[in-house]
């Protein structure tokens, strides 16, 4: 019998000894995988933000030249003489059509009055769309003081 107690004792003192090694590097490597984790994860964090702050400074960018070419149609004597009649003029619809054309981030250009009602739309399918959304930036673009109107010439 003695015999028979020494093979299950070895086995016990194997048992526990793998025991004491195997338990702390899993407990380790449960520690690791989650720091492992969490700085991935920190890494596509900071890659979204780069992301969506390189996206935001380029569509700044798009809507700033928009902006300017749309100030530089407006700067022509004969749109802004058509502006104050309640349609726009055929020179004015042309170049606006060629705005429309040669941008394809603006979709449409809209005349509208003091209660966002749309006078006249380019081109005209624009006339279903739901503006509706855009109306309290339209009401806060509408209370700024306008610029001062740039002449050239005499």
């Amino acid at each position: 019998m003695p015999q028979q107690a020494l093979p299950g004792f070895r086995r016990t003192v194997l048992m526990l000894v793998w025991a004491t090694i195997v338990v702390p590097l899993i407990i380790l490597s449960v520690y690791q995988i989650r720091a492992d984790y969490e700085r991935q994860l920190a890494s596509y964090e900071r890659e979204l933000v780069h992301e969506t702050e390189r996206l935001s400074f380029l569509l700044t960018q798009s809507v700033q030249q928009l902006m300017g070419d749309l100030d530089r149609i407006a700067s022509d004597g004969s749109v802004i003489r058509s502006l104050s009649m309640p349609i726009l003029s055929p020179i004015s619809v042309q170049k606006i059509e060629a705005y429309l054309g040669a941008n394809p981030a603006a979709e449409t250009v809209m005349l509208m009055d003091k209660e966002f009602f749309p006078i006249e739309v380019i081109p005209t399918w624009a006339l279903t769309e739901d503006i509706s959304g855009y109306e309290p930036y339209l009401a806060q673009l509408h209370q700024r003081p306008a610029p001062a109107p740039v002449y050239s010439g005499g």
